[in-house]
């Protein structure tokens, strides 16, 4: 008998009917308002210690939109033109292959198990990396020369790039490392921007970068919403108060006219009583 009642309870009937008492139950607790007051108690602690964060707060008042500036993530904002090592022919010998006398005479399929198309992405790096270190050496031996190193620093930044997009995002410690690149690489865009300016030129034209040079002296702020808010409000204002000398100019203009006719009216009027008067011709005896 005991288990037959085990069975019953948990039969699939039993169950159910049993949720369905409890749902019941839970709405008339619900409904009643000690049991609310009870169950939401916004004075509590348990509601106070929660922090309220306002991610986009109403700016309804203002005369004018604004916006938060969307930006990409800092380790997408690098300032280059591309951001991937470059394009590639998948048929070019891997570096240091082309030198080689066996493979000149050797079939297309050997040739083809040393191209780039089948060999590993550090390889590719490594070929693109020689072609755009081409691009600036100052001699064939050059390796530690400033462009150079910001050379080297490009490709890497542009390798970390294509690795964000279209492998790993959310990969930390390449970020940590596109981070470094990135400032060691503007210290010497710097340098060589107050040393020579043509080269300095050149060099972000060949590599196709973005660098904007810190004025000497000047201290850089963050954009903040209440700033940012704060220099509209200032712009608004000069636009309003020239807006309104631009209307006060015009109108002045326009009464210039009839000021005119009016002050030639009156000099008109002056000079007629002065004539019949005498006075005008008094004064000017005295005067002289």
């Amino acid at each position: 008998m005991q288990r037959i009642t085990q069975i019953l309870q948990y039969s699939p009937k039993i169950r159910i009917q049993s949720m369905i008492s409890i749902v019941l139950n839970s709405n008339q607790c619900l409904n009643n308002e000690s049991s609310s007051q009870s169950l939401l108690n916004y004075n509590s602690r348990r509601f106070g210690r929660r922090y309220r964060r306002w991610y986009h707060w109403p700016n309804d008042f203002l005369p004018f939109q604004w916006e938060r500036e969307k930006l990409d993530p800092p380790y997408l904002r690098t300032g280059d033109a591309v951001r991937d090592i470059g394009f590639w022919d998948p048929q070019d010998l891997i570096p240091g292959a082309q030198y080689s006398n066996v493979l000149k005479d050797a079939p297309e399929i050997v040739r083809r198990q040393f191209s780039l198309g089948f060999a590993e992405r550090a390889t590719v790096v490594a070929h693109q990396r020689d072609k755009i270190l081409d691009l600036v050496r100052r001699h064939p031996l050059d390796k530690m020369s400033p462009e150079v190193k910001v050379a080297e620093y490009t490709v890497n930044i542009r390798n970390n790039l294509r690795h964000f997009i279209k492998i790993d995002k959310y990969d930390a410690k390449r970020k940590i490392q596109q981070e470094t690149l990135k400032n060691r690489r503007a210290k010497l865009l710097n340098e060589i921007y107050y040393q020579d300016r043509e080269r300095y030129n050149r060099l972000i034209r060949l590599l196709g970068i973005t660098h904007v040079v810190p004025k000497l002296g000047e201290i850089t702020h963050k954009p903040t919403r209440k700033g940012e808010i704060r220099r509209l409000t200032r712009e608004y204002c000069e636009r309003i108060k020239e807006r309104k000398l631009e209307e006060y100019h015009a109108e002045l203009k326009e009464k210039q006219t009839t000021l005119d006719d009016e002050k030639r009216r009156i000099d008109e009027i002056i000079q007629k009583d002065g004539k019949y008067l005498g006075i005008v011709n008094q004064g000017l005896n005295n005067n002289k």
